[in-house]
């Protein structure tokens, strides 16, 4: 069942909402907070489990601005090393420290973030494709085993010359799409029942609430101050990542 406390309630709307806000307007950054913040009333399973609806949910409302923005050269090749990640994960399920692997995910945002503030000159060499399929299997990976494949995707797309538009279309329909693949794996696990629906539809005005505002705010913001904002949400995200993580380590020696 679905725990009935306030505090459950409480934080479900503040999640829902921000990772609306996250997805629709930065990229999905800020949405690894979720699942640590809701394992504070339920387990980080239930949480996980839980919020994949209404992740799906909110890529349906990105689909359908982002969809014919996007990159269509560069997305085929991200999903491609979307599939091999999220394969990967779904058949290593339950052997990886999920500790371990987003301390990983935290160095690599923090790590990338700090090159491009280092080096703001985009690249402007072809993309590679070895390097693409890379990146986002890295973030197929991460996303399965602990919802945290923003900061890789978007540590990579951050190098690229692409204006605001095509990267957040492009990041957008990429984790629609890769939340899409879980969906089957996390069923067969046995992750997903009646309540995780019901939560869903609770949760829908939030989410719709969430990628309304991010989508404004997306709108004020000129590219140069966006990319900007993008890479310093990285760099939050990465440090974040490592502090928290680290902690809980030592704190289970």
């Amino acid at each position: 069942m679905i725990e009935e406390s306030f505090l459950f309630w409480c934080l479900a709307i503040f999640v829902v909402y921000i990772i609306g806000v996250s997805k629709s307007g930065f990229a999905g950054g800020a949405g690894v907070i979720a699942v640590p913040l809701m394992s504070i009333v339920i387990s980080p399973q239930a949480a996980a489990a839980l919020l994949l609806p209404i992740l799906l949910f909110i890529d349906a409302l990105n689909m359908r601005v982002f969809w014919p923005k996007r990159d269509t050269v560069l997305l085929p090749r991200l999903l491609l090393g979307s599939f091999f990640g999220v394969v990967i994960g779904a058949l290593c399920f339950g052997l990886f420290n999920v500790t371990i692997v987003k301390i990983i995910v935290g160095f690599v945002a923090v790590s990338c973030a700090a090159n491009n503030m280092n080096n703001r000159q985009k690249s402007l060499k072809p993309v590679s494709v070895i390097e693409s399929i890379i990146w986002s299997a890295l973030s197929g990976f991460a996303s399965f085993i602990c919802h945290a494949g923003g900061p890789p995707i978007n540590a990579y797309m951050l190098k690229l010359s692409l204006n605001k538009i095509t990267l957040l279309s492009t990041i957008a329909v990429f984790a629609g799409i890769t939340n899409l693949m879980k969906l089957p794996a996390y069923a067969i696990l046995g992750q997903l029942n009646i309540n995780v629906g019901w939560f869903a539809f609770a949760m829908a005005p939030i989410a719709y609430a969430g990628v309304y505002s991010g989508m404004r705010v997306k709108d004020l913001i000129s590219d140069e101050t966006y990319m900007i904002i993008l890479n310093r949400v990285l760099l939050v995200v990465g440090f974040y990542l490592i502090t928290t993580n680290t902690t809980v380590l030592f704190l289970s020696v």
